[in-house]
């Protein structure tokens, strides 16, 4: 199993040179355009976007399996309209890994449901802070979108 993090998908795109690997898709996007099955270079999704997402994204792999492509590329780009802008904001977060912080940023309010975030939750390396504003702009994304889990440490 490999998961290509150069944003350009450039093993992926080589997949003749590693044809005995299973690709993963992580918080990039484009995760029903990206799916082997639909033509795309990648085979399923990395664990931690699927911990965090797991029904959307088992629904986007059924519903292509069963040819139901509209309402799978429908829920993928939904998708892209809540992760994108954290992603790009973790991303400028400097000597940090951006699939990290967008995880933990969407894995909080997964874990303890869809409020307004509060400064100060350490979960990174050496126990630093996740941004406050990737928490801001995560709970906005999810508000907006209608998620309403109550978190499963709940």
């Amino acid at each position: 199993m490999i998961k290509d993090t150069s944003g350009e998908d450039h093993l992926a795109k080589s997949r003749e040179k590693y044809n005995d690997l299973h690709f993963v898709r992580g918080y990039e996007g484009k995760y029903y355009e990206q799916l082997k099955i639909n033509g795309g270079n990648y085979n399923g999704f990395l664990l931690g976007t699927a911990n965090v997402f797991s029904k959307e994204l088992s629904q986007v792999l059924t519903l292509s399996v069963g040819q139901q492509s509209l309402e799978a590329k429908k829920i993928s780009d939904h998708l892209d309209k809540i992760i994108q802008p954290v992603f790009k904001l973790a991303s400028e977060v400097p000597h940090s890994n951006a699939f990290t912080i967008t995880n933990k940023a969407f894995d909080h309010f997964k874990a303890h449901g869809v409020q307004p975030p509060q400064a100060g939750i350490k979960t990174l390396y050496k126990l630093k802070s996740i941004p406050i504003a990737v928490l801001e702009a995560a709970y906005k994304a999810l508000d907006r979108s209608n998620f309403s889990e109550k978190g499963y440490l709940k």
